[in-house]
């Protein structure tokens, strides 16, 4: 005896035909939901990652220490400061930077700019995560020349329509030239950053003292 084999279930198109537009609602609300969904997780995660970055950009891993200088004070300011005795004595310590702070007016072919000059030394860059879009950072061997990487706003301050700031352009400070060896991309602030480095001149460290010591003896 032989057996035929009916299929009874109706195919899908035949259903989307007998349903008519309930089924396209239908597809369309699966549709929609779907990519919701999707675009939820999407921003939320972008949400989450802006969070991490933003925490991160508050200097979680970040100590930053100053020698107050007030009256009531009269231990003398360190004016050196041996970073690799205090890395041998903390090895956690992945990166240490002294800065000295003044402000000062910055000149170049006519422009004129306020500026923080910031002396520091190499290890600055990496311990503020800061990128150069043009030459180079300060180096080791920088001691005692007068280099200067200038930040981003004041290089825009200091360039001329048609005739911007670049590298081997010297600046005048106080009564000293200053040659450009860097301009930093821009770096947002922090409230624990000791500096802005978009509004600063960085110099070597001791060409920082030189020029303060030039300024208080001329006061």
């Amino acid at each position: 005896m032989a057996f035929r084999h009916l299929n009874c279930s109706p195919s899908p198109i035949h259903s989307l035909r007998l349903l008519g537009r309930r089924s396209l609602l239908a597809l369309l609300g699966i549709v929609v939901g779907s990519a919701s969904i999707i675009a939820l997780l999407n921003i939320g995660r972008s949400a989450a990652d802006e969070s991490i970055r933003a925490f991160n950009d508050l200097g979680t891993d970040t100590l930053v220490v100053s020698f107050p200088n007030s009256p009531q004070n009269k231990r003398p300011v360190p004016s050196t400061l041996n970073t690799d005795t205090l890395k041998q004595a903390v090895p956690a310590i992945v990166h240490i930077a002294p800065i000295t702070i003044h402000s000062a007016r910055v000149s170049l072919n006519g422009q004129i700019a306020e500026a923080t000059l910031v002396g520091t030394t190499t290890d600055l860059a990496p311990a503020l995560g800061l990128k150069i879009s043009e030459g180079r950072f300060l180096s080791d061997f920088d001691h005692r020349e007068t280099f200067a990487v200038v930040g981003a706003r004041v290089a825009r301050d200091l360039g001329a329509k048609g005739n911007p700031l670049k590298v081997g352009d010297l600046l005048r400070i106080e009564n000293y030239l200053f040659q450009v060896i860097g301009i930093a991309q821009s770096l947002p602030t922090s409230s624990l950053m000791p500096v802005a480095i978009d509004e600063s001149v960085i110099l070597p460290i001791e060409a920082c003292a030189a020029c303060d010591h030039l300024r208080r003896l001329a006061a």
